[in-house]
């Protein structure tokens, strides 16, 4: 997962650069939307897809509301690391996410 997760970071990075990853502003989890939009950029998709809730649903109820767990996790880590902050309701990068984009996501990743 090791060299996936570089390419993710970066990817999930640049969208949040884009303006494109919205969270609550009083609970700063990330959107529907935002779990599908991060779900796209992911190198190996998500753990736990929507086809895979779907089949999951109509055999156990209480499964159905996992979601994109990956999606999800990028957006705490990036806000607890440090690299982003919330503002209206979207992320945007700190000066430490701002550079995370000029340095090598392991280095990143290891800060995480």
């Amino acid at each position: 997962m090791e060299r996936l997760a570089t390419k993710d970071l970066a990817a999930v990075l640049r969208l949040i650069q884009l303006g494109k990853v919205a969270v609550s502003d009083k609970t700063a989890l990330p959107s529907a939307g935002t779990v599908k939009a991060i779900a796209t950029v992911l190198q190996g998709g998500n753990f736990y897809d929507d086809e895979q809730r779907q089949a999951t649903k109509q055999g156990r109820g209480s499964l159905e509301n996992i979601g994109g767990i990956k999606s999800f996790a990028w957006t705490a880590l990036l806000q607890v690391g440090g690299f982003a902050e919330l503002s209206n309701k979207k992320l945007v990068l700190t000066k430490a996410g701002q550079k995370a984009l000029q340095n090598p996501s392991a280095k990143i990743l290891q800060t995480l």
